[in-house]
């Protein structure tokens, strides 16, 4: 078995938090990365590493009632905008 050094686990977290990936969960990030040529872990090494930062719950992307009521808030906020 092979340990993760330290550098290595904060480059993971640098990509998961990184604006483009922090909504989504490992199994959307590895592909994603993998698409582009770039290995930095596998899934389940992406999910222990996020797990032992205590980042995993934050990934879900909000629930529909959720995105109902931001969509509101920027139609009400543009229309003020006119």
């Amino acid at each position: 078995m092979n340990k993760l050094t330290e550098e290595e686990r904060k480059k993971i977290l640098k990509v998961a938090n990184s604006e483009e990936f922090s909504t989504m969960t490992p199994n959307q990030i590895v592909p994603v990365l993998a698409e582009r040529g770039q290995y930095i872990g596998s899934e389940r090494t992406f999910y222990r590493v996020m797990k032992a930062a205590g980042q995993l719950a934050h990934r879900q992307n909000p629930s529909p009632e959720q995105r109902v009521v931001s969509l509101m808030s920027y139609r009400l906020h543009n229309l003020d905008n006119f």
